[in-house]
């Protein structure tokens, strides 16, 4: 719960191991009980995924409308957002720490089941101010990082007028993040620009829980030595949903040069190369991903095998290409996915446009995500187009 101004009323869902009792008549048993006290003060709700997470069916049928935390120290979630979509809601979504070490923007795991780096959220906001950032909020202009610092853009342009859903007056053709519009046209115009911290490995163009299009600034003739495995995934969405991905990948027939571990945030989960040859690692998810990067003597020679808990898998290292081999895993979104990389990527700055058809008597959400080549990520709030 955000409040736009100080000294607001906090209400506990218990006084469970609080001894002062004075102020328990405030305590709101139920999040729909919590809802209804709010409806009429300046409130902002995020709904969270912890050890528990939220019920959103309770903001539907309470009409409010939170924004959707898609990522924390706790993992990535992008299946709250989707839920979100099912219900016919339309949030933004935000990013955060809750590490339970304090350490907001620097939220490392550290030696815990935490499995992934805190995230932040960036807000566009016309002055540095509460009023400025609870509209950002309320409007939904922002967007969600995985932790790092990074420019996101969107904006969707109609063939013809549409009308700004959230405001009284004007009628437009170009919409940016956040905004929600009713539009008769039979396609839109999508774009994404993002400026990013590390070099872009993709930029993928979704419509709701769709994956449209994917752009990545190099083609199949720039491949080189480098071959990318990652693991991905949760055992489901409640506590103790951490995947262990520990295991083992042995080359044969080939050589590997170099290994560069992704998103290995717990210090006490390692990897080690033996003799050019195999590959050891410990490793955990929460929902988000993690990986290594492999440089090989040969680009096409050899086999790899691979074995973790969840997943045994081998295949001719010449057949490991620009599209990525998925081996499905069960769970909530585990799998394990395959690809290659060049051996250097050197775009930090990517913009992609695409044309997409609007449906018609249901909601179009358009939206962006960047992935860098550190692991890093990032989600735009989406852009609402509804049948006008």
């Amino acid at each position: 719960m955000i409040f736009l101004r100080p000294g607001e009323q906090i209400h506990r869902s218990s006084h469970a191991l609080i001894y002062d009792l004075s102020d328990a008549g405030t305590d709101r048993h139920t999040s729909r009980e919590l809802f209804e006290t709010l409806a009429d003060r300046d409130a902002f709700i995020y709904a969270h995924v912890g050890g528990r997470y939220a019920d959103l069916t309770v903001a539907r049928d309470t009409g409010i409308s939170p924004a959707v935390e898609i990522h924390s120290a706790w993992g990535t979630f992008e299946w709250l957002l989707h839920d979100a979509f099912a219900l016919g809601l339309r949030p933004g979504v935000v990013a955060n720490s809750d590490d339970h070490k304090c350490r907001p923007g620097a939220s490392y795991p550290g030696a815990s089941r935490f499995g992934s780096y805190g995230g932040l959220t960036c807000f566009l906001c016309s002055e540095l101010s509460r009023e400025a950032v609870f509209e950002s909020l309320r409007s939904r202009k922002h967007y969600a990082t995985t932790g790092t610092r990074l420019f996101l853009h969107t904006s969707a342009t109609t063939s013809t007028e549409g009308r700004v859903v959230t405001e009284e007056h004007g009628q437009i053709r170009t919409a940016v993040m956040g905004d929600i519009l009713a539009s008769v046209a039979p396609t839109v115009m999508f774009r994404a620009d993002a400026l990013c911290s590390a070099p872009v490995e993709r930029l993928e163009l979704f419509n709701g829980t769709q994956r449209i299009f994917t752009f990545r600034p190099y083609a199949e003739g720039d491949l080189g030595r480098r071959i990318r495995v990652l693991w991905e995934g949760a055992e489901y969405r409640g506590r103790g949903r951490e995947t262990c991905w520990d295991g083992t990948a042995v080359v044969e027939d080939n050589r590997v040069e170099e290994i560069r571990k992704i998103n290995f945030w717990n210090p006490e989960k390692t990897i080690d190369l033996e003799r050019g040859k195999k590959i050891s690692w410990e490793c955990l998810t929460t929902g988000g991903f993690s990986g290594f990067d492999i440089i090989l003597e040969h680009s096409a020679k050899g086999v790899i095998r691979i074995d973790t808990p969840l997943v045994q898998f081998e295949t001719a290292i010449e057949a490991i290409g620009l599209e990525e081999t998925v081996i499905e895993a069960g769970g909530l979104g585990r799998r394990m996915r395959i690809f290659r990389l060049p051996d250097q990527l050197t775009d930090f700055a990517v913009s992609v446009e695409r044309a997409i058809p609007l449906g018609r008597d249901m909601d179009t959400p358009l939206y962006a995500k960047v992935v860098q080549e550190d692991g890093h990520a990032a989600w735009s709030s989406p852009i609402y187009f509804v049948s006008g």
